[in-house]
């Protein structure tokens, strides 16, 4: 589960502030970033807070947005 959940929020931050950025400009690329890093600490399984902000981050696409967070807080014991 954890892996889905980093995988779906590296994929849904990127796709989100790609789609978005169109929209709002240069300001999206902030929780964009916050949401590939938060993928890359949920795959390390370590710092639960910026995996939880990155999943947070990558609901600018709720697609892969929302199953993320599901994912990500089901896998909570699973951090150090």
């Amino acid at each position: 589960m954890r892996i889905a959940a980093g995988i779906l929020i590296i994929v849904g931050g990127f796709i989100g502030s790609s789609f978005w950025r169109e929209f709002l400009g240069n300001l999206i690329i902030l929780p964009g970033l916050v949401a590939v890093w938060g993928g890359i600490c949920t795959l390390q399984r370590k710092r639960w807070g910026w995996a939880l902000a990155g999943a947070i981050c990558s609901i600018l696409f709720p697609f892969f947005g929302i199953p993320a967070v599901i994912l990500l807080i089901k896998s909570k014991g699973k951090f150090d």
